[in-house]
């Protein structure tokens, strides 16, 4: 069998395929024998019927497509196979020759895994942050402890800053009501800053029941770039209001805390401190790990087919699906919410997809640069470790072959980060 190749735009080849007149053949003697296992003809047993019989029945042009049929899928991986072709997705086939006798010729379109051009990843380069936890920090923590075990009273009166209080209020642009800005029995303590600032403002002096219209203009650094420098109406009703009150942060208050540990204040700070200290490890990784993947993916080449563009979306869509449907709510409703059409959301999600697969693709060819490999007992040891964390999950049906190929890629990708953060550090 002969294949050439030639290389095509967005990371797809075209393979030119020659099989031999022999393997033609064995292949038309397949055809004959599959068509005349269905085949009824008086006289004949199904599955022993003359050639000529045939032919004259069904014609040389169905015969041929059932050759073909045998022949193309068996030539197209045997070529892939051999040339060591990564192919990704399904090819588009076209038959350009086929006869009894004869050598058969196809071409064969397919996408390819994608060449990587790696920079100079060696010479990277990335400042270290030092770590360390502030006593106003682990401050801020108890106080955070403080509100979460502070109980709530009934108050009568106005409502003040640091008042618990429940609440209902509609958003409305141009007189449209939106409804990202509706909200029913929300709560919050006024002054915490969970929503505007002048939001929350507009809320101190208002007795339970009463409503109250007022506009507020957005920030330009809002989040919602829907929502930044416009300016909105809200229609607010207070539901409820409770006064707050602290407990006192001494040992009793670290005793309950602990979970009736005999433990004092102090040793409940260091303990607060000690995880503090953990985060902002984990955070400081992160934070490498970020600017490292920047600094590969800048130097690197690599031309993304748009097929693996569009699987990563499809993948990021049925993310968002499976997430929102865990908060009871759909796609389709969704996107009514932020009014936004499927297209558009696809378009939004088009840069990260890309991204997400250049880092994919870069990571695993300086993994093959540098030997980098995952054991199986490696392998064995983390999925071990993730059913420990996730006992409940684990009860549940997991296909197991999925789960490994991902904690092996996840692993490997690990230690090419720990490789690059050598280079980058050091």
């Amino acid at each position: 069998m002969k294949t050439e190749i030639e290389k095509l735009p967005e990371s797809k080849v075209r393979l030119k395929i020659e099989v031999p007149s022999e393997k033609v053949e064995e292949c038309l003697e397949k055809a004959y024998l599959e068509i005349s296992k269905s085949l009824k003809v008086p006289g004949f047993r199904q599955g022993h019927i003359p050639h000529l019989v045939i032919e004259e029945k069904v014609g040389s042009k169905a015969i041929h497509e059932e050759a073909i049929r045998f022949l193309v899928p068996h030539a197209y991986v045997e070529a892939i196979l051999e040339k060591k072709i990564m192919a990704i997705g399904k090819p588009e086939i076209k038959v350009t020759k086929f006869a009894p006798g004869n050598p058969a010729e196809f071409e064969a379109e397919v996408t390819v895994v994608p060449e990587v051009l790696l920079g100079d990843y060696k010479k990277i380069k990335i400042t270290e942050k030092e770590i360390k936890v502030e006593d106003k920090e682990v401050d801020e923590m108890l106080k955070s402890l403080q509100k979460r075990e502070a109980l709530l009273e009934e108050k009568e009166g106005l409502a003040e800053t640091g008042d618990w209080v429940e609440i209902d209020f509609d958003g409305f642009k141009n007189d449209i009501i939106l409804e990202k800005l509706k909200s029913r029995n929300h709560p919050l303590i006024i002054g915490e800053g969970i929503l505007l600032p002048e939001f929350e403002e507009n809320i101190v002096g208002l007795k339970k029941g009463e409503e109250k219209e007022f506009e507020i203009t957005f920030p330009e650094d809002y989040y919602d770039n829907d929502l930044k420098r416009e300016k909105i109406k809200f229609k607010l009703k207070l539901l409820n209001i409770k006064k707050v009150n602290l407990p006192e942060i001494n040992d009793d208050f670290a005793k309950k805390i602990s979970g009736g540990e005999d433990k004092a204040l102090e040793g409940l700070r260091e303990d607060i401190k000690t995880a503090l200290l953990k985060q902002k490890e984990h955070e400081e990784r992160v934070r490498k790990e970020g600017e490292v993947i920047n600094q590969i993916i800048d130097k690197a080449h690599v031309e993304i087919p748009s097929l693996l563009v569009k699987e990563e979306i499809d993948q990021m869509k049925k993310d968002l699906g499976e997430k929102l449907e865990s908060q009871g709510l759909k796609l389709p409703r969704y996107l009514e919410h932020i009014g936004k059409e499927e297209a558009q959301l696809e378009e939004d999600f088009k840069e990260e997809a890309e991204r997400r697969i250049k880092v994919s693709l870069v990571l695993n060819c300086i993994a093959e640069t540098e030997g980098i490999e995952v054991s199986e007992e490696e392998t064995e040891a983390e999925m071990n470790k993730a059913k420990g964390e996730n006992a409940a999950a684990s009860k549940e049906h997991v296909d197991i072959e999925q789960a490994r190929k991902y904690i092996k890629i996840v692993l490997k990708n690990r230690k090419t980060l720990d490789k690059l953060l050598e280079y980058a550090v050091r």
